[in-house]
């Protein structure tokens, strides 16, 4: 993890911390733009589900439930300053709006991630709304069990996710409103997921790149899109910005007008009509996964031990007012003389918004 991190110590998992959810921005300082493009590294393909999920019906009640994913640790000199950032952001973004948020950022293996989608699957139903976001290194290689050259996730352990495992994972969900997000460099092949009812965003395609900016301390796909668009408002929309298309659209000026410029990609499954990101109808957080409690039945000896972190919000000074908002972190853990040791990222306002 990179600059002012805060070393917690506690015994208990639950960690309350108070801070004003009506900032949004992430202040760290981070080092110089740095290429989010892994094409030639070599490391396990994973491309396929493991865990069976049996499928739902819809239960009459609208939930929002979202994955989070910013790695920042990488094998040998690939780290990347800007992903928990983005990462973080988001998890604010959707969780003001009511979505349940597990955020994972740092060293992020596969392992974790795929606990945490088997959590989601079993989680959500068809009539809830579903966001699936990933900062970080992308890749386009050659998968010689399907003969073919495929868009993937680089993850912290070294191993590639491809487009056809989250084909898979897309095709188990049983929302009927998927938002994906991808801001990595030669993600494009990402566009399969573009089904009906989801709609994906991509900060490249098969052979373009990205980039995290000091100057945004963000990635620059993200930046426009999330904070500029989204957060800010700064697009076309014409309901209460929400609209994936829309926040695209300004994305995509401003990305390609930069000094080097990005060429981000989307797929539309319902190009027809408006995409919301966000819901009114959306109710009250689900304990089965975020809002405090850890996704159930974790496996029994996992490769890499994650641990589930609550940070419990409450936008008064009042200690005594009720926590309005929690943000789920699956971290790695420090065990010293018995007590666990967990590095947060403190979020600040930046001071020019």
């Amino acid at each position: 993890m990179h600059s002012r991190k805060i070393l917690l110590s506690c015994v208990l998992i639950t960690i309350l911390i108070f801070i004003n959810t009506n900032q949004n921005i992430i202040k760290i300082p981070k080092k110089h733009n740095i290429l989010r493009a892994e094409s030639e590294v070599s490391g396990d393909i994973i491309n396929d589900f493991p865990y069976f999920v049996s499928h739902k019906t819809d239960d009459g009640i609208i939930k929002a439930y979202a994955l989070c994913i910013g790695p920042t640790e990488y094998p040998g000199d690939k780290d990347l300053p800007y992903p928990d950032d983005d990462a973080f952001s988001w998890a604010t973004y959707l969780s003001d709006h009511k979505y349940n948020v597990t955020c994972i950022v740092g060293y992020v293996d596969s392992e974790t991630i795929i606990l945490a989608i088997k959590n989601l699957l079993e989680a959500e139903d068809a009539d809830d709304y579903v966001a699936f976001i990933y900062s970080g290194h992308g890749s386009y290689i050659y998968d010689p069990e399907f003969e073919k050259n495929v868009s993937a996730i680089w993850l912290s352990d070294g191993k590639f996710i491809t487009q056809d495992f989250f084909a898979e994972v897309n095709s188990l969900l049983d929302s009927n409103h998927v938002f994906w997000f991808f801001d990595a460099c030669t993600i494009g092949g990402m566009r399969i997921l573009g089904t009906t009812g989801r709609y994906v965003a991509m900060a490249s395609n098969e052979t373009t790149y990205t980039y995290g900016s000091s100057q945004y301390e963000h990635g620059v796909f993200t930046y426009y899109f999330l904070i500029d668009a989204l957060m800010k408002k700064n697009n076309d929309s014409s309901d209460d910005g929400n609209w994936a298309e829309d926040a695209f659209d300004y994305a995509y000026k401003k990305c390609t007008s930069e000094t080097i410029p990005i060429y981000p990609e989307e797929a539309d499954g319902n190009p027809d009509k408006a995409f919301y990101i966000w819901d009114n109808r959306i109710q009250g957080r689900d304990s089965s996964i975020g809002g405090g409690n850890p996704p159930p039945n974790p496996p029994e000896t996992p490769i890499i031990t994650p641990y589930y972190v609550s940070l419990n919000i409450r936008e008064s000074e009042d200690i005594s007012a009720p926590c309005t908002t929690t943000i789920q972190i699956i971290t790695n853990e420090i065990f010293i003389n018995n007590c666990l040791f967990v590095y947060i990222e403190l979020i600040k306002p930046d001071e020019k918004y």
